[in-house]
C-alpha cells in the first residue's frame, strides 16, 4: 500500500521523488539544475516549491502509513 502511495505521488509530482528507505521510512528528494548565475535565486525557488509539494504529500502519507 505505501509504495502504490509513493508510485501515485511520484506520478504526480514531476520533480520531486519518493522513495522507501531500506529502514522502513519514507524519504523525499528533489534534483534541480542550477548555474552559478542564479543559486541564490534558484534555492528560494526550489525549497519554496518543495516545502509546497511535501504539504500537499503530507495527509496521503499519513493515512497510508498510520489510517
Amino acid at each position: 500500500v505505501v509504495i502504490r502511495a509513493l508510485n501515485q505521488l511520484n506520478r504526480d509530482y514531476r520533480f520531486v521523488r519518493f522513495y522507501l528507505h531500506s529502514s522502513g521510512s519514507v524519504h523525499v528528494t528533489r534534483d534541480m539544475y542550477v548555474c552559478t548565475d542564479n543559486v541564490g535565486e534558484m534555492a528560494v525557488e526550489m525549497f519554496t516549491r518543495f516545502r509546497q509539494v511535501i504539504k500537499q504529500a503530507y495527509p496521503i502519507l499519513m493515512k497510508v502509513l498510520w489510517g
